[in-house]
């Protein structure tokens, strides 16, 4: 898993036909298909969350500073990867409150250097 300082622009839609993206997408690279566990925490303003992905024991710390808007935005993102998400969830929960967690099933696409997620958030839906 990349670790470091990245800078993202991002667009986050609902999007119920998951099936017609595909299609759209049949031009892409498929990466790969994930079951992804977000757990967030309490920071104020400030973001951070623990992303572990189902039968791997290692995950990522992400922090990152966004505005809270439903338009494009861009983020600023720090990464770190963990050897041992599960421990550091067990650490950061004794510390600071667990704000969600988010379950979801994540496709990933690349096409034309762009990252494409497809997801199935539980009980959220579905979004692009």
């Amino acid at each position: 898993m990349d670790s470091g300082a990245k800078h993202l622009v991002e667009l986050k839609a609902r999007y119920e036909d998951l099936g017609k993206a595909r299609a759209l997408l049949s031009g892409a690279e498929r990466v790969g298909s994930f079951l992804q566990v977000d757990t967030y925490f309490s920071l104020g303003e400030r973001r951070l969350k623990l992303r572990a992905v189902e039968g791997a024991k290692e995950g990522q710390l992400i922090y990152y500073e966004r505005p809270d808007t439903s338009a494009v935005k861009e983020s600023r993102v720090l990464l770190a990867s963990l050897p041992d998400a599960a421990t550091v969830r067990e650490i950061l929960g004794q510390v600071l409150p667990v704000k969600a967690e988010v379950r979801k099933t994540r496709e990933v696409y690349r096409l034309h250097g762009v990252q494409i997620h497809l997801d199935v958030v539980t009980g959220l839906g579905k979004f692009l």
